[in-house]
């Protein structure tokens, strides 16, 4: 006669260990590419608001040419460069103060001066209206800056074919783009 055999149960009621980590590696994987697409898509989403501010400050101020008695744009006072953003930040906000009398040539045309986004990047921000620049300096990336009268804004790298749109390149760094927008 056979001795009885004896059988031994394997019960599955939950995962080994092995197998919770992983699922929670595969997840964490997963998570950090949805989170690498995701800031790229902030990044083209704040300079494309950058583009849409610019050209709702062009048409400004294209009307405000069209309406002036005097036909010109108005002069920014001792300052050349100022700020005609909501509130420009960084060391804008102390170099290029806000100006009265471009503030008050805007006004009729724009409801509220737009307010740029802040960036990855540090050190500034915000638009510039540039009056009298005189020119001559030369952009490695779209050639000669003519003399002229300008919106100058910041924008976020990488540095792509069309980033300032209508606009020139005039400097660029692994931090920033600089782009200007000629205006006369």
């Amino acid at each position: 006669m056979r001795p009885p055999q004896i059988q031994i149960k394997y019960s599955s009621k939950g995962f080994t260990l092995i197998e919770l980590l992983v699922v929670i590696s595969v997840i964490g994987l997963l998570a950090s590419v949805v989170m690498i697409a995701l800031n790229s898509a902030r990044l083209k989403a704040r300079n494309t608001k950058r583009l849409a501010d610019i050209r709702q400050l062009t048409t400004a101020f294209n009307l405000g040419l069209d309406s002036s008695s005097s036909g010109s744009l108005p002069a920014s006072g001792g300052n050349n460069w100022v700020c005609v953003s909501a509130s420009c930040y960084g060391s804008w906000a102390t170099s290029y103060p806000a100006n009265a009398g471009v503030d008050a040539f805007l006004a009729p045309y724009i409801a509220s001066k737009p307010t740029a986004p802040l960036g990855s990047y540090a050190g500034a921000g915000g638009y510039l209206y540039i009056f009298g620049y005189n020119g001559g300096a030369v952009s490695p990336y779209d050639g000669s800056i003519l003399a002229g009268t300008y919106l100058d804004a910041l924008m976020e790298p990488p540095l792509t074919p069309g980033i300032c749109g209508s606009g020139r390149i005039w400097d660029a760094t692994s931090n920033y783009i600089e782009c200007m927008f000629k205006l006369d």
